[in-house]
């Protein structure tokens, strides 16, 4: 029987204590995303970015708690919602025909399109969210989490992302990484660290370790970041995983009228598809008169 292969997400400290990492692989579950969504080109490459970045958010939280993110664009409204784990679940969806438009528009300019949206990122804990509303400056999800972590959190950090297509509807590489510097870092551990950043040209280093499929893991430790000794933490699989049922969506129809349930019996077996992951539920007649018993 073949074994399934998984993303990851490794997580690292440097030795010196100033800088914790996390590094997302989200190459398979992207693909996954795409096929569900059937989504090409640009609206691929966005959704792809995006699952990248909220498994990055998600490395930082705690076992129990959740992150999510929208974009909402001024006249379109919702473009986007994600939604992780810190277990290694991620979902999401893209409102494709309104993104299209909007490219068609900006002369097929994702960056152009997403300035002047907002970006709410919402971390949630014992199902209680707190909500932070980011202005997309700089028309990169990537650049513009970098930008709340440093003005919201005043936490300097360095976020990356970078997606390659190999066909217009197929990922053949998408990741994402984050180092961030630790409370009561020196100055001149932040300047080394930038300087190292500067002359390594992390995006293309981290994308050929990726690319070469560097399977010791001492061997990746080494090479990540050159000059820094660097203790691993933890790395854990991850997946495009939602948690829509049958049962899930049944709890939302019981909240409608009687009388609305009864008509819908009336109209026959209605189809409910999930904007997360394109899954159809489907509730009989009977299915619908007996939440009005219920």
């Amino acid at each position: 029987m073949a074994i399934k292969q998984r993303d990851r997400v490794y997580r690292w400290i440097t030795e010196c204590g100033h800088f914790r990492i996390s590094l997302v692989d989200a190459s398979r579950l992207a693909n996954d995303a795409i096929a569900r969504h059937n989504l090409s080109g640009s609206s691929a490459a966005f959704l792809s970015e995006a699952l990248g970045v909220t498994l990055l958010a998600a490395s930082l939280l705690k076992s129990d708690q959740l992150v999510s993110f929208k974009i909402s664009h001024p006249e379109q409204g919702e473009l986007l919602a994600t939604e992780a784990s810190r277990s290694g679940e991620v979902r999401g969806y893209l409102q494709d025909e309104k993104l299209l438009a909007l490219l068609q528009d900006n002369n097929g300019e994702l960056g152009r399109v997403l300035i002047g949206s907002t970006m709410q990122l919402s971390w949630w804990h014992d199902r209680k969210p707190r909500h932070s509303y980011v202005p997309i400056e700089h028309g990169s999800l990537a650049a513009d989490l970098n930008g709340y972590f440093l003005q919201s959190e005043q936490i300097p950090c360095f976020v990356l992302q970078t997606t390659q297509m190999a066909t217009e509807s197929r990922v053949e590489l998408s990741w994402a990484a984050l180092i961030q510097a630790l409370p009561d870092s020196p100055a001149d551990a932040l300047q080394t660290m930038a300087q190292t950043l500067r002359a390594l040209d992390l995006a293309d280093h981290i994308t050929a370790m990726l690319s070469t499929k560097i399977s010791d893991p001492q061997e990746f430790n080494h090479k990540l970041l050159p000059g820094f000794d660097l203790r691993e933490l933890d790395r854990y699989p991850v997946d495009f995983y939602c948690r829509c049922s049958k049962e899930s969506f049944g709890r939302s129809l019981r909240t409608l009228p009687d009388h609305e349930l009864l008509d819908m019996a009336e109209e026959g077996t209605q189809e409910i598809v999930c904007s997360y992951c394109q899954d159809h539920w489907y509730y009989t007649p009977d299915d619908l008169r007996a939440m009005v018993k219920e």
